[in-house]
């Protein structure tokens, strides 16, 4: 019902879940290693208000929740760092850059490819 990051972020969620999710953009991406921030005391205040306006919606929104099974499929910023998936059980290489996971539901596609060696 709320969520709090770069534009992307809240644009992304919001054609996701639809447009009952409060959002509180404190950032725009610039590139990969730059974004145009508010000042901390105004990303505070936005986020304490979207969140107070969140939690005072009624009726809450349903939670969200992919019918399995379920895909993960992340686009990784360098070759190399493909290496850090390669022989995770359930994990696969599609391709110089892009791995993904999938699992009977959205925890054990997770778990796959975070937490699993």
């Amino acid at each position: 019902m709320f969520v709090s990051g770069d534009e992307a972020t809240c644009r992304e969620v919001t054609e996701l879940l639809g447009e009952n999710v409060v959002t509180a953009p404190v950032k725009m991406g610039l590139g990969r290693f730059s974004a145009r921030n508010m000042a901390p005391k105004d990303a505070c205040s936005l986020i304490e208000m979207r969140a107070a306006q969140a939690l005072s919606m009624k009726p809450w929104p349903r939670p969200y929740k992919p019918a399995g099974p379920v895909t993960f499929k992340v686009e990784l910023a360098t070759p190399d760092r493909v290496t850090d998936f390669v022989g995770r059980s359930g994990v696969l290489v599609e391709g110089p850059r892009t791995v993904s996971s999938t699992g009977e539901n959205f925890w054990q596609a997770w778990d796959q490819f975070w937490y699993r060696n």
